[in-house]
Order: structure tokens, then sequence, then C-alpha cells
């Protein structure tokens, strides 16, 4: 009898999603300043409110991605979470990676060409890894 998977890769996984949303997108796209924005090479978006806008639903999936580790603390599969995990970040992958194989975030200063390129790199691995602990679960034995 082979036992089921066990939800450690799968936390790690939700918890390492928290730190980098948190760091790179949420709140800096919610609270800096236009002017930190210019400087790290964007260009402007007009009105300012669609940048805070995104800011705040990267929020929305920490909570999210909290309410997963909830569920995972509970010893239950946070199917959902997972789902919207690999939708979020599978699709913000291939707009980043679309906008840097069209050349348009290298034509922007200073760094905002590197901070697209890491997130598209982050949210590959991100998408990757929550489908991988997704299929180990439910390929597993019960």
């Amino acid at each position: 009898m082979v036992a089921a998977p066990t939800l450690s890769p799968l936390r790690r996984v939700l918890q390492i999603k928290i730190v980098v949303t948190l760091l790179l997108w949420g709140p800096p796209l919610l609270v800096a300043p236009d002017s930190l924005i210019a400087w790290m090479g964007f260009p402007p978006l007009e009105p300012a409110l669609f940048r805070r806008l995104l800011g705040a639903a990267y929020i929305a999936l920490v909570i999210g991605y909290g309410n997963g580790l909830a569920e995972i603390a509970a010893a239950r599969y946070p199917s959902g979470t997972v789902a919207m995990g690999i939708v979020s970040n599978g699709l913000a992958a291939v707009l980043l990676w679309g906008s840097l194989l069209i050349g348009e975030a290298q034509s922007w200063a200073n760094l905002a060409p590197t901070y697209i390129a890491v997130s598209a790199i982050a949210t590959t691995a991100l998408t990757a890894a929550l489908a991988a602990c997704h299929w180990r679960w439910i390929g597993a034995p019960r």
C-alpha cells in the first residue's frame, strides 16, 4: 500500500508565494509613490488608481493563499487555493514572458526590465510548483 502524499511541500510553496507576493507585488503596487515607480523605469499608468487596484488584488490573493495554509493545517487539501494559484501565476507568467519576448519590457529604463524578468521567473516557478503538488496529490492512492 502506498501512502498518500504529505501536504508539507504544498505548505512550503504557499508560504513562499505569500512572501514573494508581499515583497514584490502587493504592497509595492498598492502604496509605492508614483515617483518610485517612475524611478524604477516603468512607464506611467494613468490613472495610478489602476496600479493600486492591482496591488489590492494581490493582497486579496494573499488572503486566499493564507486560507490554503489554514486548510492544510486542518489536514485538508486546499483545491480551490491551488487552482487559484495555478491560474493566477500561470496567466501572469504568460503575460510577463510575452512582454519580455516582444521587447516591451526591455524598452523600459532602470530596474523595470529586471523586475519583469524576476517576476516572470517567479510566477513560472510558482505555477510549476503548484502544478507539481497538485498532480502529486490527485495521482496518489487514497
